[in-house]
């Protein structure tokens, strides 16, 4: 049985989260979904109504199978009107079941996942480090909210 306390790094790494700050990689595929129908198809495949979803923040939600079981949990963030990004650890499943009722909708959707890098950045200190990188403050933001970078913050 593997302990956190046995490994020196993973301790250093969780204790600056607890103290400082420390952030991560948690990209997971993204897919960018849009169109005049793309809140309506969303509300079709997940659980969560988003109708009240304002532009600029997310939500979590599952998606169920045709049983009722949940197959994918995903965040949804609303960029625009008619534009979303849903971030999910099953991206072919996500896919396959897209399929199944797209073409009822006016919608599209592209895997933005080789364009986009997503970050948690957490800990006391995590306001500090965001402020750095974002316009404006982070002061004042809700959880579940996104704004775009001050810089550039690509790697390519």
């Amino acid at each position: 049985m593997f302990y956190l306390y046995q490994d020196e790094s993973l301790r250093t790494q969780h204790n600056a989260v607890r103290t400082t700050v420390g952030w991560y990689d948690f990209t997971h595929r993204l897919f960018e979904v849009t169109g005049p129908d793309a809140l309506k198809f969303l509300n079709k495949m997940y659980l969560s109504n988003l109708d009240n979803l304002a532009v600029g923040r997310a939500r979590y939600t599952p998606m169920l199978d045709e049983d009722g079981w949940i197959c994918d949990d995903v965040i949804i963030f609303r960029l625009a009107e008619d534009t979303f990004w849903v971030s999910t650890l099953y991206g072919k499943d996500l896919v396959r079941r897209y399929g199944w009722y797209i073409d009822a909708y006016d919608v599209a959707y592209v895997d933005r996942i080789k364009e986009v890098r997503m970050f948690a950045v957490q800990g006391p200190k995590s306001p500090e480090v965001m402020d750095a990188v974002i316009d404006g403050s982070v002061e004042g933001m809700k959880f579940f909210s996104i704004k775009e970078p001050a810089m550039d913050l690509s790697t390519g």
